[in-house]
C-alpha cells in the first residue's frame, strides 16, 4: 500500500513545480546578506586621502602621516626629520602599516585599531593622540 503511495509522490515532483535548488544560492536569496569587500572594509580611510592625520606621541614627537587611494602612505616625523613610507591595508578593524625603511622602534607590520573620522576629529590610540586636518601639512 505504501509503495503506490510513494510512486505517486514521487512522480508529482516533475510535475508539480518542484525544482532541486542549489543550497548555497538558497541560503543567500533566504537572508540576504550584503557581501563585504575589501573597498567597503577601505572606505574607513577615504577621509584621510589628500589629508593630514597629526599623532603626538606619548615620547613627544609629532608625527604627519599621508594615506594614499592606492595603498601607498607616506608622512615624517617633524621633530627629528625623520621621512617615512610604505603600505598600508585594512583586516578587522585594523590599520596594518608596512614600513620601507623600518623607523626605529617599530616593527612590521604596525597595527592599530581604525574607524572612520572626520576633519577636526581628534582620538586617542593607546598613549598617542591624532587629528585629522584638512590638506597635506
Amino acid at each position: 500500500m505504501r509503495t503506490p503511495l510513494l510512486a505517486a509522490t514521487l512522480a508529482c515532483v516533475p510535475m508539480c513545480g518542484v525544482q532541486a535548488q542549489d543550497p548555497v544560492q538558497s541560503q543567500k536569496t533566504a537572508l540576504a546578506v550584503p557581501e563585504i569587500t575589501l573597498q567597503t572594509q577601505d572606505d574607513v580611510m577615504a577621509s584621510r586621502y589628500g589629508n593630514t592625520t597629526i599623532a603626538k606621541t606619548a615620547k613627544g614627537h609629532e608625527v604627519h602621516m599621508y594615506y594614499n587611494a592606492d595603498h601607498t602612505f607616506t608622512g615624517k616625523v617633524v621633530d627629528v626629520g625623520f621621512d617615512l613610507k610604505g603600505t598600508w591595508t585594512v583586516e578587522n578593524g585594523l590599520l596594518c602599516r608596512t614600513y620601507d625603511p623600518l623607523p626605529p622602534m617599530t616593527t612590521n607590520p604596525d597595527c592599530q585599531p581604525v574607524a572612520p573620522e572626520k576633519i577636526g576629529d581628534t582620538w586617542t590610540i593607546e598613549d598617542n593622540t591624532a587629528t585629522l586636518v584638512a590638506g597635506i601639512q
